[in-house]
């Protein structure tokens, strides 16, 4: 029978218990803001923001094939399966161009349709997946055409570019969404851009540092949108990549097949001094 004081000894990590390496990402639970914009406001989402961008980094890392080996590896082998999941799972989702419908009873089925053939939304779409596949999460930037406003398009934003801060309240809607990117300027001083969508308009704020402070620059411009045009979408609800459990395996994998090689070359070597 397991007491409270076994579950206190196994989750404080003491009681001489060995844990194995199988990697479970810290929760990076939805940003939390008050339903009003304020500098303290933009500061405190951003620097929930930027927690997780180490996480982000390690993903894309080995979604490319850069994958981590003990200091000292001579051959490092990669056979990347953290990609062929990715890949696969695209595949098998949007492989063939998704096919919309709409409501025959709604009077702007037609209209919609035709906004999703104009841009290839599939397109979008596919990118959608693949970010959710390997981030655990994506985001689609609704915007309006700048050849004509009447019709609108969207668009994929890397979740190490974005955000959606959201009430506290049990509604949990969307109070605002960010597009961030890092300007340098010739001395490599960095200036922070934030492109703030609220559910009315497009503000712009800069900070010349992570910790702040923060400052709107320009706007706010109206978009038109009537809610906020930037969506997060979940690949679960851990919002955890595909391929993010299976990173101890991968780097076994890896060893593995490193080791071999080395075994291999080092006999080679010792046969051809002999």
């Amino acid at each position: 029978m397991v007491t409270s004081q076994d579950i206190d000894t196994m989750t404080s990590g003491t009681g001489g218990m060995v844990y194995s390496k199988s990697y479970i990402h810290q929760m990076y639970p939805k940003i939390r803001v008050p339903q009003e914009i304020t500098p303290k406001a933009v500061e405190t989402a951003f620097k929930q923001f930027q927690q997780r961008q180490a996480r982000f980094t390690l993903l894309d890392n080995y979604y490319r094939g850069k994958h981590r080996f003990p200091e000292g590896s001579n051959s490092m082998v990669v056979s990347n399966l953290c990609r062929y999941i990715t890949r696969a799972l695209k595949g098998y989702l949007v492989g063939l161009h998704p096919q919309y419908t709409c409501d025959e009873n709604d009077p702007y089925a037609e209209q919609i349709i035709e906004v999703f053939q104009d841009q290839n939304k599939w397109l979008t779409d596919s990118d959608l997946v693949q970010d959710a596949s390997v981030y655990g999460r994506a985001f689609e930037l609704v915007y309006r055409d700048a050849k004509d406003p009447r019709k609108a398009k969207s668009t994929t934003v890397s979740p190490k570019d974005a955000f959606v801060a959201y009430s506290g309240d049990i509604e949990s809607d969307s109070v605002f969404g960010a597009v961030v990117y890092t300007e340098t300027d010739e001395n490599g001083t960095n200036t922070y851009r934030m492109y703030l969508y609220s559910t009315e308009d497009l503000q712009i704020w800069e900070s010349t540092g992570k910790d702040g402070p923060w400052a709107l620059v320009d706007g706010p411009i109206p978009h038109g949108m009537g809610r906020v045009p930037l969506i997060e979408y979940s690949n679960n609800k851990d919002y955890m990549g595909d391929f993010e459990q299976i990173i101890p395996l991968q780097d076994a994998y890896n060893q593995l097949l490193s080791d071999r090689l080395d075994d291999k070359t080092a006999f080679a070597q010792a046969m051809l001094r002999i």
